[in-house]
């Protein structure tokens, strides 16, 4: 079960040239170093990454298409736990999931069908120019 620590941030500006997005990895000493992003593939879309050391997720990725995706954990309430019992999927492997999505609309249908049950909840930013930008949360019960 997680408990509360370093938190993750993101934020990001939307413009007529399209968006920044700023966002850091919670850097926990138990972590292990994620790697430098890189080109990646899937299902023949390009996108760049960095991959988590431990369980090979990543907490934010751009694709070919100027979409970009950017995960933050969410902790836990101190009154509330996780079924400790439970193996979750990491949820940076959901991020790598989505990050050949050609759209948000499609990001968000692939999102909504996925077994969310699986994964500690999340929320999950992705971006694209002249849109609102997508913002999923999942509480671990509804997303």
């Amino acid at each position: 079960m997680e408990k509360r620590g370093p938190m993750c941030t993101v934020s990001w500006l939307q413009s007529s040239d399209g968006y920044e997005l700023r966002c850091n990895r919670d850097e926990r000493r138990t972590r292990m170093p994620g790697t430098a992003p890189l080109q990646r593939y899937r299902s023949g879309a390009a996108f760049i990454a960095p991959l988590d050391g431990n369980h090979g997720g990543s907490w934010m990725a751009v694709n070919q298409f100027r979409i970009s995706f950017c995960l933050l954990n969410r902790y836990v309430p101190l009154n509330a736990s996780l079924d400790e019992k439970k193996i979750y999927r990491s949820r940076g492997l959901l991020l790598l999931d989505l990050a050949d999505a050609r759209s948000l609309t499609e990001a968000w249908d692939r999102a909504s069908r996925f077994s969310l049950e699986e994964y500690p909840p999340f929320t999950l930013v992705a971006l694209e120019p002249d849109a609102p930008a997508l913002l999923l949360d999942w509480t671990g019960r509804k997303l």
